[in-house]
């Protein structure tokens, strides 16, 4: 059984992870693997939650820039991803 790393919701086929408070490059690999993860088990709307999420440098970014890219390519389109949080 595999264990999530980061909080995840499901309802229904969609699921919502919830990324930690800072994310760089020592945790992105990490987030990529699990919204690869999430991907791959089935889900057809992927919402990462940064509501507590202070900082998000450039690893981090791209971590969730391949995780959408690399899902499997019939899946991918449709997708939607979603950012959460406070903007200011």
């Amino acid at each position: 059984m595999f264990e999530d790393t980061y909080p995840l919701e499901w309802t229904g086929r969609q699921a919502v992870v919830t990324l930690p408070e800072h994310i760089d490059v020592s945790n992105a690999g990490q987030i990529r693997e699990e919204l690869l993860s999430v991907i791959n088990r089935g889900a057809i709307a992927l919402i990462v939650d940064m509501t507590a999420t202070a900082s998000c440098d450039h690893a981090g970014a791209e971590a969730m820039v391949r995780a959408y890219s690399l899902g499997p390519p019939g899946r991918v389109r449709g997708r939607r991803g979603v950012l959460r949080g406070d903007p200011g």
